[in-house]
């Protein structure tokens, strides 16, 4: 008799007690997701945020490339249609919902993994900097988000920054990557390591989207970003949700702003 990871037990049994609970007779079971789907969300935010951002910007006559029409709009639109679009395709591949789809759990006791995001950015600061003395490569390369941080005035528009990096950011990215496409994976018969590392692969390409990496110091920057998502990856399996890696990123985005608020002229990944 063929033997059934784990994995594959543990959601099913998930997915048949939320089913349960609300009520419904969905065929959870028989539900998954499509590998183009991350990519229909990944545009959805992508264009929405764009769409909405000239709506609110041309109709209220607002300058869009502001630091704080960033942070105030275009960003909570990009992400938050991010969400709804993952929403909207869970229902339409017979998911009950976006918790059973993503194996989206929050156990309020993860919070301590924010810690553990905290000290991992540094020696990913570490890996950044060795690389790039490895490499000879003596020129910055920060992300189009990071300067936008760095040039950041203001307490209102500090506190949206830090719910968009810490809090919305991390979500939804996580929801993308850790979430959708890690289950599509493992769904798909893919082992635990390959799915770890096609995860962060795919993490980290993802940020090519900002041209600013387009340079030799903007690939140790996408290095780096690879071996985090191979972390992400590694605690969101046996876990069995995202909790974990969603605490991990915000801690890690936590300590990469506090060092952008009072030591700007610092490297960052």
């Amino acid at each position: 008799m063929p033997q059934i990871p784990g994995y594959r037990i543990r959601r099913s049994v998930s997915a048949v007690l939320e089913c349960y609970r609300i009520g419904t007779i969905y065929p959870v079971l028989k539900a998954g997701w499509k590998w183009h789907d991350a990519l229909r969300v990944l545009l959805a935010g992508l264009v929405g945020g764009v769409v909405v951002g000239a709506l609110i910007g041309f109709g209220m006559d607002i300058d869009t490339t502001t630091t704080d029409f960033v942070f105030w709009v275009f960003l909570p639109a990009q992400n938050l249609i991010h969400i709804g679009a993952m929403a909207f395709i869970a229902r339409t591949r017979g998911f009950p919902n976006l918790s059973v789809a993503l194996d989206f759990r929050v156990d309020p006791k993860q919070i301590r993994w924010v810690l553990a995001g905290a000290v991992l950015s540094i020696p990913l600061a570490w890996l950044s900097g060795g690389l790039r003395i490895l490499l000879g490569i003596e020129e910055e390369s920060s992300q189009a988000i990071v300067e936008r941080v760095i040039d950041t005035r203001g307490t209102a528009t500090m506190v949206a920054v830090a719910l968009g990096v810490v809090v919305m950011g991390p979500v939804a990215e996580e929801m993308i990557h850790r979430g959708l496409i890690f289950r599509y994976l493992r769904d798909r018969g893919q082992g635990r390591t390959s799915t770890i590392l096609i995860t962060a692969l795919v993490f980290s390409l993802i940020h090519l989207m900002d041209p600013s990496l387009y340079n030799p110091a903007g690939a140790v920057t996408l290095a780096v970003l690879f071996v985090f998502g191979i972390f992400l990856g590694y605690i969101r399996d046996p876990n069995g949700d995202l909790g974990a890696p969603i605490f991990v990123h915000s801690g890690f985005n936590l300590l990469t702003l506090i060092v952008l608020y009072y030591f700007p002229s610092a490297t960052s990944v």
